[in-house]
């Protein structure tokens, strides 16, 4: 979400997935550049009445060859998600959404 409106547009969709009522899983792939972001998705996802969301990794296999190398040099990348994961997951505990984790 770290593109243009892609905030606007993505809360956008949420608030009418959510309203639809249908089954849905809610997930958001984690890259370092939004870690900071987490906690402003749990606060939303839990204003519109969400009650879960996994986190899952951002992986190098499969990506586009820049950003698995990207992803490939950053020292740390699994513990910083893990840490963030187990923070998120308090923080959503606080606001009545459970959030869990696919590394």
């Amino acid at each position: 979400m770290g593109r243009g409106r892609a905030w606007v547009k993505a809360s956008q969709s949420l608030r009418m997935l959510l309203a639809a009522g249908i089954d849905h899983e809610l997930r958001m792939t984690l890259t370092p550049a939004l870690l900071d972001q987490v906690p402003a998705v749990i606060e939303l996802l839990a204003e519109l009445g969400g009650r879960a969301l996994v986190l899952q990794r951002a992986r190098p296999d499969g990506a586009e060859t820049a950003f698995a190398e990207q992803l490939r040099a950053l020292p740390g990348w699994e513990a910083r998600f893990t840490e963030t994961a187990a923070e998120a997951a308090q923080h959503g505990e606080r606001l009545g959404v459970r959030v869990t984790s696919r590394g």
